[in-house]
């Protein structure tokens, strides 16, 4: 039994050591620790650090000292982080400062670790054609406890800014390019490759999304890829840990906090926010049994019918289109002029044969295309 236990113990340790290391999006963790987030093992792996203070007027650095640097890591050191999405821009660094971290000597590739106040790239999520990547990110595990890492990083910064000197070739924040791209794309169909690389770098995908591609997508699933997007076209810098904030400015903006508040599903014990800020706009109904049925895959008319909808909320103007399809006979009556809409505002296609099949799943990759040309045309 004793043999078992060091077999397991040593099985999670190799685990927790290795799951940082894969650029597949099953292989991030939800959360682990700063040290493993940097891939250090040791306090004194850091050979060298730095503070940088970025402004409108230029930048300043100042070396920390060592004893400095081992007391602002040994409050960061074990803290839980969590993964979050969310794009790297110039608000990131602008007006603000942040602490490198070298484990190497300075002219060695790689070696420089950056902390922006408290939060670390972790690695490429999507490029933006317009320059700005959307990455993961590790960030502080949100609670009273992370105000100790605030307060530590701005000791540093307080102590240090009168010791500030021109920045060298070595300063600078770490090359984000240079970060490993994490999005996973195993498994996607080759024509979807590139639409989903789009989607990612435009925020639309949740992370929790990018596997299974050629799968049926669930009516719970298909909910959140529509309130990311939407979500997305309200506040395009938001972080994925935000969409509840953001989902909630929404509804109060259009005074629909009492019908948010009071979404509930007979098979549901508790309803997500995404379900519920999209079932509080109208956008989405139940069952007329009271139940949701979220884990049932989505059928092709009703989504439909729920991105019709979509473009309804925002007055965004549809085509109906004139021809039929092969199938017309077995489309619902209830979702007959959605699917020509979308079908008119090339939203939505056939199958290929001049069919629409209706009654028939819908793929997660299809989904996520779909919401992209959504996004596009709203």
């Amino acid at each position: 039994m004793k043999k078992f236990l060091i077999i397991c113990i040593l099985i999670v340790a190799n685990f927790i050591s290795l799951s940082l290391t894969g650029n597949a999006a099953s292989e991030l963790p939800q959360t682990a620790s700063f040290h493993d987030v940097l891939g250090v093992d040791s306090i004194d792996d850091i050979k060298y650090a730095s503070i940088e203070y970025s402004g409108i007027s230029g930048d300043l650095c100042a070396d920390i000292d060592q004893k400095d640097i081992e007391a602002f890591l040994q409050v960061y050191w074990n803290f839980k982080y969590e993964r979050a999405l969310a794009p790297f821009t110039d608000s990131t660094v602008t007006d603000r400062f942040y602490i490198n971290l070298w484990t190497d000597e300075k002219n060695v590739a790689n070696s420089k670790h950056t902390i922006f106040v408290t939060d670390i790239v972790y690695g490429i999520y999507g490029k933006g054609e317009n320059g700005i990547n959307n990455c993961i990110w590790y960030k502080p595990v949100v609670g009273n406890s992370r105000n100790a890492l605030i307060m530590a990083a701005e000791d540093l910064k307080n102590k240090y800014k009168s010791q500030t000197r021109i920045p060298n070739e070595y300063d600078g924040y770490e090359d984000i390019e240079t970060k490993p791209e994490c999005l996973n794309l195993e498994g996607c169909s080759p024509w979807a490759e590139s639409i989903i690389s789009q989607a990612a770098a435009e925020n639309l995908l949740p992370y929790e999304l990018s596997v299974g591609y050629k799968d049926d997508i669930s009516r719970q699933s298909f909910c959140m890829l529509a309130a990311q997007m939407m979500a997305v076209k309200y506040n395009a810098n938001m972080e994925s840990r935000r969409l509840p904030t953001v989902i909630v400015s929404m509804i109060e903006e259009r005074q629909l906090r009492n019908e948010f508040d009071n979404i509930s599903y007979s098979d549901m014990e508790y309803v997500t926010d995404d379900i519920a800020f999209l079932a509080a706009v109208g956008i989405i109904t139940g069952y007329d049994t009271g139940e949701f049925k979220p884990e049932k895959n989505i059928a092709r008319e009703e989504a439909a019918v729920i991105i019709d909808r979509i473009f309804d909320y925002y007055n965004a103007a549809t085509m109906t289109a004139e021809s039929l399809y092969s199938d017309d006979g077995e489309i619902s009556e209830w979702s007959r002029q959605s699917v020509y809409d979308m079908l008119g505002t090339n939203i939505m296609q056939g199958m290929g044969d001049g069919s629409f099949s209706p009654k028939s799943g819908f793929t997660v990759e299809q989904a996520i295309t779909t919401f992209l040309r959504v996004y596009q045309k709203i």
